[in-house]
């Protein structure tokens, strides 16, 4: 008795170019969502450049980056919000350590009502994906900049850089006789990390002091998207002045830092 052959059903088979392209387009879509709030448009996406703003002698802008940074490594699976990539942060000021992120972290799960017995797994799975490069000088800085393409590269789903403050070494380089003003050096600094990461599809976030609370007039480069200014209302109160440069937009959020932040 002959056996009846089972029919194969259609199978798409993806090709290297498909796949290529498909993972090349979730890399671009990485953050997508990240902070409604913020980007009520849609993004931030691939390729894109954040500055945040902040005055230097009042603002404690590290909350900010941290929870950006948070809602970039913690799982997906927890919020539409959190986005389970990897996320790289070039740390020259020193005002993130990996206690205020896990207070960060656990602040975020305090929120999505995740148990307290269930939190350590999910914490060391979340801090998997950031990797802390410390550049303790402009040169370690530059050479970081270089080994990014490596890094991101060995990344499972890379999605975000952060430097947390690009003026951090201009006095260092002004007593090594450099010239430059201070716009003129953060659009430097700013240039030289984004030709390392351009092709990347990451998004880019650096932060900028700034000594006036006019920031209007300040210079940046081409390349950047979108321009946070921190401004502070209170103690614990700010509001995030968000001007999407490519679309000629702009709106506010207003947020408070007190046991993390929280926008509204």
């Amino acid at each position: 008795m002959q056996k009846q052959k089972t029919p194969i059903k259609n199978q798409t088979i993806e090709s290297g170019v498909q796949l290529f392209a498909r993972i090349k387009s979730e890399q671009y879509q990485a953050l997508n969502g990240i902070n409604p709030k913020l980007f009520p448009e849609g993004g931030p996406f691939g390729n894109q450049v954040i500055e945040v703003v902040f005055n230097q002698e009042d603002t404690d802008y590290t909350d900010f980056l941290m929870d950006f940074i948070v809602r970039a490594i913690l799982p997906s699976r927890l919020s539409p919000e959190f986005k389970e990539s990897n996320v790289i942060l070039l740390q020259s000021d020193f005002h993130m350590d990996i206690k205020k992120i896990i207070k960060v972290i656990e602040k975020k799960l305090d929120q999505n009502n995740i148990k307290k017995n269930n939190r350590v797994p999910i914490i060391e799975e979340t801090l998997k994906r950031l990797v802390i490069l410390n550049c303790y000088n402009s040169d370690i800085l530059e050479i970081s900049f270089h080994n990014l393409e490596r890094i991101i590269n060995n990344c499972q789903n890379p999605g975000l850089v952060v430097l947390d403050n690009c003026l951090s070494q201009y006095w260092t380089k002004k007593f090594m006789n450099c010239r430059l003003s201070f716009d003129e050096h953060c659009i430097k600094t700013v240039d030289s990390l984004f030709e390392k990461i351009k092709d990347l599809n990451v998004v880019l976030m650096y932060g900028r002091t700034c000594t006036t609370t006019n920031t209007d007039n300040l210079k940046r480069g081409n390349q950047v998207s979108y321009v946070i200014n921190i401004v502070k209302n209170s103690k614990l109160s700010y509001t995030a002045c968000v001007t999407n440069l490519e679309k000629n937009c702009s709106n506010q959020v207003h947020f408070n830092v007190k046991g993390g932040v929280e926008f509204f």
